[in-house]
């Protein structure tokens, strides 16, 4: 993370590209694995353009999180209180718990905000496997996408969530995509949900 960032001396953390993007900024992620969680705490704006992560070329990055805790409801990449931001041509995978009430995420944009864009990610194997108090399974909950406005009367507004692939997802009393609270002005479009043992498409 000391080197300039650049195609040759690439950085070695999502988190620190996260943490020094200005508006505009398209973050090249490269081919590799990533053990690693991210939050994205910087805004793009209207006039200088979103920040954007994406794969770079055909090739094919894959965030895992294998390994890694679940705090509450927490999302491997997690999106709060920012607007223009872009991920797209992400794999993310592998991030599972067993604890009862805590929740994993594949992507979780929550607060408020807006011009958010989800598009082409490849979101598989997400999971509680907790043990639930009772038969409806309450305190086993996952969710591959979520989006929680939770700062009215600020909204979370003008979200595209498109072409996303989500599947073999344990998601307990849970969704696989989930637009839920002040959530005003959105798109949900072209995505392919498949093989997940609970509800497919939920907006509360």
């Amino acid at each position: 993370d000391s080197n300039p960032g650049t195609i040759r001396a690439p950085w070695k953390t999502l988190q620190h590209a996260a943490d020094k993007a200005d508006p505009g900024s398209m973050i090249y992620v490269r081919d590799g694995v990533y053990n690693q969680k991210l939050k994205i705490t910087r805004s793009g704006t209207a006039s200088q353009g979103p920040i954007t992560f994406t794969n770079y070329g055909s090739e094919k990055p894959i965030m895992d999180g294998t390994g890694l805790s679940v705090n509450g409801i927490e999302g491997l990449i997690e999106i709060t209180d920012v607007s223009y931001i872009t991920i797209q041509g992400l794999e993310i995978r592998n991030y599972a718990t067993s604890s009862r009430n805590a929740v994993p995420v594949g992507i979780y944009v929550q607060g408020s905000g807006g011009f958010i864009n989800l598009s082409n990610n490849k979101i598989h194997d997400i999971q509680s496997t907790a043990t639930p108090a009772g038969s409806d399974l309450l305190g086993r909950d996952a969710h591959g996408i979520a989006v929680y406005g939770t700062k009215a009367p600020e909204s979370l507004h003008d979200i595209t969530i498109h072409g996303n692939e989500l599947y073999n997802l344990v998601l307990g009393s849970s969704e696989t995509l989930v637009l839920n609270g002040n959530v005003d002005t959105f798109a949900v479009t072209d995505n392919l949900i498949h093989d997940n043992d609970n509800i497919g498409v939920d907006i509360i």
